[in-house]
């Protein structure tokens, strides 16, 4: 009688265990919400520097140059943004994805909206061969700031006087 104790089969889980469970999960689901906004950032912060670099190119170029023209086309096409550098009436100097599709170009002037890039849009910018300063015409529009959106936002603010800019 003293020897025969059944045995209870126990198939819960204890308190203890299923803390450490939802500690685990909310661990790596924090890690993952981190590493995504990251990633998320780095496209926009990755399009803003290589779009910086293609200006520089285009003012660069533009100054130097002795004889054509010069011109930076920023377009969306295939699902990504692209930037095209000109030289010499439709000579393509330089060619850069700039970004992929999750984020949004716009070009303005002050608070007004002059373009966004889109599937059926391109936007044109041109420098002044002499001093570097923007130069704009029907092909390339009156603008100040460069903004790209994506979970973050980075802004390019251009001098038109000098062409020069600073980033937000």
């Amino acid at each position: 009688m003293f020897g025969q104790w059944k045995k209870v089969k126990n198939c819960g889980f204890t308190l203890v265990e299923m803390i450490v469970v939802i500690l685990i999960i909310g661990i790596l689901t924090a890690a993952a919400i981190i590493s995504f906004s990251t990633v998320a950032r780095a496209k926009a912060n990755g399009c803003t520097e290589k779009l910086v670099k293609l200006l520089d190119q285009t003012r660069g170029d533009s100054m130097s140059r002795v004889e054509g023209a010069v011109k930076l086309v920023v377009e969306k096409k295939e699902n990504a943004y692209y930037g095209t550098l000109f030289i010499n009436d439709g000579t393509v100097k330089d060619e850069v994805k700039l970004g992929d599709g999750s984020l949004t170009i716009r070009f303005y002037l002050g608070d007004f909206l002059v373009s966004e890039i889109d599937d059926d849009s391109s936007f044109t910018i041109k420098y002044q061969k002499g001093n570097g300063a923007l130069f704009f015409d029907i092909e390339a529009p009156t603008f100040d700031r460069i903004v790209i959106s994506g979970s973050n936002t980075r802004t390019i603010r251009i001098y038109k006087e000098t062409g020069r800019y600073r980033l937000q």
